[in-house]
C-alpha cells in the first residue's frame, strides 16, 4: 500500500525576516519549505509545485492573505491554508474563516508549539484526503474491472 506523505510547505511574507525565522524554526521538522514575498509570486509557486500546506502573512501590499487564500482555495481546494497575522481580533479571524476558508489562524509572535503543531495537523490532514482519493480510484478501477470480467463470463 502507497501512503502520499506531501511535505512540501509554501510560506508567504512580504517581510524576509518572517520568512527566516519561520524557516529557522522549521529546519528540523522535515518540511521541503518554498517562499515567496507577495501573493503573486505564492500564487506561480502553486502552480509548478506539489504544495500541501500554505501559511501566508495578512497584512501584505498588492493582495492581502485572505484574498490570496481564497485565490488558493480556487486553484488547490484541498490544500489546507493557515494565515499569519500581527493583528488579532475575532474579526479577521471570522473574515479569514469565512471568506477563504482556511484551516488555522495564528498570530504574530507565533507560540513555536502552536506553528508546529497546527502545520503537523494541516499535513496530516492533507495526507489523508490525498490518500482517500487514491483509495477511491483504485477501488474504481477494481468495480470496472469485476464489471469486465463478469460481461465476460456471461459470453
Amino acid at each position: 500500500m502507497t501512503t502520499m506523505n506531501n511535505r512540501y510547505l509554501l510560506i508567504v511574507d512580504d517581510e524576509p525576516s518572517v520568512i527566516i525565522s519561520l524557516k529557522r524554526e522549521l529546519r528540523h521538522e522535515g518540511y521541503d519549505i518554498y517562499s515567496a514575498n507577495s501573493g503573486k509570486a505564492g500564487l506561480a509557486l502553486l502552480k509548478t509545485h506539489p504544495i500541501g500546506v500554505v501559511l501566508s502573512d495578512q497584512t501584505m501590499p498588492e493582495m492581502d492573505g485572505v484574498t490570496f487564500l481564497e485565490e488558493v482555495r480556487q486553484q488547490k481546494p484541498d490544500v489546507p491554508r493557515i494565515l499569519l497575522t500581527g493583528y488579532s481580533s475575532l474579526d479577521n479571524a471570522m473574515s479569514a474563516v469565512n471568506r477563504s476558508k482556511i484551516y488555522g489562524y495564528l498570530t504574530k509572535p507565533w507560540s513555536s508549539e502552536a506553528l508546529r503543531g497546527m502545520l503537523a495537523s494541516a499535513f496530516e490532514h492533507y495526507n489523508i484526503l490525498l490518500e482517500n482519493k487514491r483509495l477511491l480510484e483504485v477501488i474504481w478501477e477494481q468495480n470496472r474491472e469485476l464489471k469486465s470480467l463478469n460481461e465476460k463470463l456471461e459470453d
